[in-house]
């Protein structure tokens, strides 16, 4: 952060366990991040250490936004705001640098989510979301994630999300531990692309497979970490080459391209698949 300057009325109230709790009114004259400057901003809304609920605008040269609603990263982890972004330079404001120049969009989001693992809830596009960058232009019409609690097993949540936009369609169901994410997805590319060169020790990758727990409690994050991961997914790319020609010219992939799989980590089994009419990079096809 850089110099602050305001006109604010701040109420701050301390309790007894060390929460912070107030109301804030008032205009922000400018506040510097990353190196930029942002001026004329407003907040109107009451606030604690862990959560926000109230107004935000910003109307800046470079940024011009509204935020209405309630962020609360403490024991309700709700997410329920409406977010309107007319404009956003996101060169000027050392946000990007080499993939998007300026950007706009409106969202709402109705969320619950004490972590990435128990999602609940929707985020849909109110506003054309709108790319700028070396003087092309790519418009996104529709965009929805939805993820709702499909059924329990062994007194767990089995979730189902979807996305829903006009570049791509997925759907993945079942149980997702966000530990495991990032090695998962690197097998998959590897199925799918071998010419990766995938390093790790097996098609699994390193993995540590957790000893059962001796006594059953499921919600111990050891019996979370032996149950893994176990889910099926399905995505469908579409109007695919005005998305690449923006942001990855060299990439060639047909419409309605269809890549499967499913992992499960109990069982130590995973499996992808890809049906696509053309796939390239570059001149490689």
């Amino acid at each position: 952060l850089g110099l602050l300057s305001t006109h604010d009325s701040v109420a701050v109230r301390f309790g007894g366990d060390g929460q912070i709790s107030g109301r804030i009114e008032g205009r922000v004259d400018s506040i510097g991040i990353l190196g930029y400057y942002y001026r004329n901003i407003k907040i109107n809304g009451n606030f604690t250490s862990e959560s926000f609920d109230g107004q935000l605008s910003i109307k800046d040269p470079c940024l011009d936004l509204d935020f209405d609603g309630i962020v609360d990263m403490g024991a309700s982890s709700q997410y329920k705001f409406a977010l309107d972004v007319s404009h956003a330079d996101l060169k000027a404001t050392n946000i990007m640098s080499d993939s998007i120049d300026r950007i706009s969009f409106g969202i709402t989001a109705n969320l619950q989510a004490a972590n990435i693992d128990n999602i609940v809830g929707t985020v849909q596009l109110t506003n054309m979301l709108k790319f700028e960058r070396n003087s092309q232009t790519l418009y996104l019409n529709n965009l929805k994630f939805k993820s709702i609690v499909d059924h329990y097993t062994c007194g767990l949540p089995e979730r189902e999300y979807t996305l829903a936009s006009d570049f791509a369609d997925l759907r993945l169901s079942g149980r997702t531990y966000s530990a495991q994410i990032l090695e998962i997805m690197s097998n998959f590319a590897y199925m799918i692309l071998p010419s990766l060169n995938y390093s790790g020790d097996n098609i699994f990758g390193v993995r540590r497979k957790p000893a059962r727990p001796s006594r059953i409690a499921f919600d111990n994050p050891d019996f979370v970490e032996y149950l893994g991961n176990k889910f099926d997914f399905s995505l469908r790319l579409k109007n695919m080459s005005r998305l690449t020609a923006l942001i990855m010219p060299d990439l060639k992939i047909s419409d309605n391209t269809v890549i499967e799989g499913g992992f499960n980590t109990l069982r130590q089994s995973t499996w992808a698949s890809i049906k696509a009419g053309h796939l390239a990079w570059g001149e490689n096809s």
